[in-house]
This record gives structure tokens, sequence and C-alpha cells, in this order.
């Protein structure tokens, strides 16, 4: 088991040609973060098998996945992806291994099914015709680390038909914006799942993607919920459809980046009293902080770590409370989650920094940030 799950864990790891870094402490810390295993011999018996090449160009060590592109769907944008890694040198097929045309779950060809039964015993750990069987989602499922890329991958190449993964990655995508978790799965919701996953215009990824790009006005409203989601089709249309973007706080008509301009006209709001978080963006905090103004202490850090651990409170998720225990007790630089949760502990503390800054100018009765 412990290798399959690994060599599903590659596939959520490698880059759009298949390939990654053969560095098995990193693919440890990222998959495996809490569990004793020895990855390096792993990956030597998934080579064995003719699932994986291990090769080296110069000093850089690769992982290339077989057949990688037989199987993994690439869209639109990603197509013209180059790969960050060399490919393997010249007369290494990565078919010499053995017969690498299936993955390990896949159905085997008639006429083929003794080469696949016998790689299924070598590595599918106890699971007798494992290699010959279709899919089993569910089983997939209980092997993906749950973090935001691998757990958006699953839904967008599986489309499961149950609700697990997806609360799962609402609950990430609600615990970044401090928003309600599910911390039950009542059979309610799995009524009204049900409905909307048997509907062919349900995305649960694209109304995720739109109520990011809507900006705060989505991700923050109270009333944007998982239940919200699932409760009508017409509800989750009007995400995808673009019904809420017109309504997302926008910056002034002009250019693509934020001005200076954009940042006194905020402050002034704040001065008033009015409520600038749907307003303030990470965009204003790097314009303020490359003019000089504010720079991110370690004062704002703790407290952006207290406001994460405020947010995380509560969460059903055992990543996210390994998470919250790591910042609590002071663990968190070494913390493969927390580290996983930098992104969000920098831009809250950004946030804080300009904040304060506009408290400082208005105690100043400054009129602008700039003059």
């Amino acid at each position: 088991m412990q290798v399959r799950l690994l060599f599903i864990g590659l596939w959520t790891l490698a880059d759009k040609e298949g390939r990654l870094e053969d560095r098995p402490k990193r693919i440890k810390a990222e998959l495996f973060p809490y569990d004793n295993l020895e990855i390096d011999t792993l990956l030597s018996r998934l080579q064995s098998a003719g699932f994986i090449t291990r090769y080296e160009v110069g000093e850089m060590k690769v992982v290339q996945v077989s057949n990688f592109s037989k199987h993994q769907r690439i869209t639109g944008s990603e197509v013209d992806t180059v790969s960050d890694y060399p490919p393997p040198p010249q007369g290494n097929n990565l078919e010499t291994h053995g017969n690498t045309e299936e993955t390990p779950w896949t159905t085997g060809r008639e006429g083929k099914g003794t080469g696949r039964e016998r790689k299924g015993k070598d590595i599918g750990s106890g699971d007798p015709g494992a290699a010959g069987a279709p899919p089993d989602v569910k089983k997939i499922f209980e092997g993906i680390e749950r973090k935001k890329n691998p757990l958006y991958a699953f839904i967008r190449d599986y489309r499961p038909d149950f609700i697990e993964p997806y609360v799962e990655l609402w609950n990430i995508f609600a615990a970044e914006r401090g928003k309600a978790l599910v911390s039950k799965i009542s059979e309610a919701r799995r009524k009204k799942f049900k409905n909307r996953i048997g509907e062919k215009a349900f995305d649960f990824l694209k109304v995720l993607e739109k109520a990011g790009k809507a900006g705060d006005f989505l991700s923050t409203s109270k009333w944007f919920t998982f239940d919200w989601i699932t409760d009508s089709e017409s509800n989750y249309l009007k995400v995808i459809e673009g019904n809420y973007d017109k309504e997302q706080p926008k910056l002034p008509a002009g250019a693509k980046e934020v001005s200076k301009e954009d940042i006194n006209r905020i402050y002034g709001l704040y001065r008033k009293g009015d409520m600038i978080n749907q307003l303030l963006t990470e965009r204003h905090c790097d314009l303020v902080i490359q003019e000089k103004l504010i720079s991110v202490t370690e004062n704002h850090v703790f407290r952006a770590i207290q406001m994460r651990v405020q947010a995380l409170a509560g969460s059903n998720l055992a990543a996210e409370l390994r998470m919250v225990e790591a910042y609590q007790s002071g663990r968190w630089e070494e913390d493969p989650d927390c580290k996983t949760d930098e992104p969000n502990r920098i831009r809250i503390a950004k946030k804080i920094a300009l904040i304060d800054l506009f408290g400082y100018l208005k105690q100043t009765e400054k009129e602008a940030v700039f003059a």
C-alpha cells in the first residue's frame, strides 16, 4: 500500500512532463511528513516495476513518471509548459524496466494480463488483482494529502461522486478567508451534493476559482458557504456565469497595477471610519513596501499567526490541526504544513503593517499616505 500511495503522490508533485527532482527527503516531507518511510527504497521498487525512471543529468537527479502524458489531461495554457528538469539521456528508454503502458490501477488489455498481474503483486502490497481492476477512486482519495494542490488535482482528474474531497477543499478555501468550515457531513448535505454532482454544469473548482477572482465580495460574504453552493443549481451557476463579478470592490479605472492614488483613496476611507478590508489587497501593501514606508516585522508576523490560528480553530482537518499545534508551540518555521501556509501568513502580515501605518497617519492627522 505504501508504494502505491507514493506513486499516486508523485503524480501530484510532477510537472507537466511528469518529472520531479529525485530528492527522497523532500518527497517525504511533501507527501508523508509524519510517517517513517524509506522513500528511496520505495522509489527503487517503483523503478523496478517500471512505473518510474530515475536518472541523472550532470549533478541533477530526476524522477520521470512513465507514460505520464498518456494518462494526464493537459489543457489550454498548460500545453506549452516547459519542464524545469531535463529529459532522460538518449538511449534511456522509459519502458525498458517492464511494460509500463498502464498505471498500477488501470485495466489491462487482453493478451497482456500476466505482466500486469505480476506488477500488481509486486507493488500492490497484498491487493490481489489491483493492477487489473478499474480505478478505485475512494482508495485513491485515501492516499491524497489533504492540501490544496493535491485535492484540486484529484477533483479535476476524477470528478468523484462522493462529497468528502469537496468538503476538504472547501475547508481549505474557507480557512484562508476566515469563513465557516464544514464540521459535519450530514445526510442532508450528502443528499444535496448528490443532486448537484449529477448535474453536468456543476463545476465546484470553477466556483472556487471564480469566487477567488471576484475579489473579497464572494470570499468574505457570510452567505457564501458550502451549503449555499450545493443548495441549488441556480446558486452555483450565478457564480460560474459571473453574476457577482460586478459587485467586487474595484480599483479606479486605470491600469492593471495599483497606484499611489489608489492607496490615498483607501486611506481616506479609513480616516472616515469606513471598512476597507474588501478594498485592501496585497498589491497595495507591496507598493507601500516598495516605497519603503512600511516593512513586515516579526511583530506583524506573530499577529498574522494569531489570526491564522483563530481562522483554523475548530477545523476537522488533520493537517490544519497539526498546523495550529505547530503555530502555538512555536515550531511553525520547521513544520511542513506551516511552510505551505506561508503565503497566507505573509499576506496577512503585510495588511497588518499597512493598517498600522494608516493608524499612525490618522493619529498624526496626515491627510494622505503619499503627498
